[in-house]
């Protein structure tokens, strides 16, 4: 199983994302796992927009059997699909 971690800019303060990193390296001892930060730090809409597109590209390049967004970064679900 492959999966994609995608976390919010750590510019942006407290995220449970914090919370997630020791549950992703256990993940990685069972499954092949990536993860990346967005690139911005605010919710400006060129912040957003931006943000879409770098999670977009990620994912297209890469077949992922599950992403999960690990913090309020949730407007990226409409956009997400492979």
């Amino acid at each position: 199983m492959k999966i994609l971690l995608i976390y919010r800019n750590k510019e942006m303060g407290f995220s449970i994302g914090k919370v997630f990193k020791p549950i992703e390296q256990e993940l990685r001892n069972f499954c092949d796992v990536d993860s990346i930060e967005l690139p911005c730090a605010n919710y400006s809409i060129r912040s957003l927009i931006m943000n879409i597109k770098f999670a977009k590209e990620i994912i297209r390049k890469e077949h992922y059997d599950l992403v999960h967004i690990t913090g309020a970064e949730y407007y990226l679900i409409p956009f997400l699909k492979q």
